[in-house]
């Protein structure tokens, strides 16, 4: 299935020279993710990534927002990434949440991110929830060091499970979910959500995977 002038069709009958779709392994990751780079002392570079493909050349453009503040003045968009470069001073409150929109095409995808600050991610509890509470901020994981950094220029995108699967595997703690409302979501509807389960109290951010069809 592809998107294309303002509706879903499936691929072979898309005619438009340029379509995004949601990508095959969509469901095994966030279809938004970010990282958070040291890039001097005192600047901090935020990169989003979209779990999308496209064809033809596509108009992409980023906002970055703390509030009604907007995070950095001349953001980059070149798909399919966007990135923020801005001062580590507003991240003095260790927690800075920033809503970041995407606009491809004619489609706004909206995502809320909580930033802390890398290196004071410490938790003060097991490694799993450390490692969790790590990756999730975007930040790097030092498996030998068993703490948190900011993430290396050169560092590909891990997903938490891959990463923390380690430490998580070692006690009986793994999140379970018994219950989603609704049970069908669209993919501009992940934010809309209510999951209730067993181990929750770790996961920051959610996964969705399963079937899906055009309407």
């Amino acid at each position: 299935m592809v998107w294309v002038t303002k509706r879903c069709c499936l691929q072979k009958e898309c005619t438009a020279p340029s379509w995004i779709s949601i990508a095959k392994d969509s469901f095994q990751k966030e279809l938004i993710s970010f990282q958070v780079i040291s890039l001097i002392p005192g600047e901090i570079n935020l990169t989003v990534y979209l779990h999308l493909e496209a064809t033809g050349s596509l108009p992409l453009t980023c906002t970055f927002k703390a509030g009604s503040v907007d995070l950095c003045t001349s953001p980059v968009a070149h798909f399919p990434s966007c990135s923020c470069n801005f001062l580590e001073k507003h991240l003095s409150s260790d927690r800075l949440k920033v809503t970041v929109t995407v606009n491809i095409s004619d489609q706004i995808f909206t995502d809320s991110l909580t930033l802390r600050s890398c290196p004071n991610i410490t938790e003060n509890t097991q490694s799993d929830a450390q490692c969790t509470a790590c990756v999730s901020a975007g930040c790097y994981w030092n498996n030998s060091g068993m703490k948190c950094t900011w993430t290396p220029k050169s560092a590909p995108y891990v997903h938490i499970q891959d990463i923390c699967k380690q430490y998580s595997s070692e006690k009986n703690n793994m999140p379970e979910i018994l219950a989603l409302w609704p049970n069908e979501v669209s993919f501009h509807g992940k934010n809309n959500a209510v999951i209730k389960g067993k181990n929750l109290e770790l996961v920051e951010r959610i996964r969705f995977q399963g079937l899906w069809t055009a309407v």
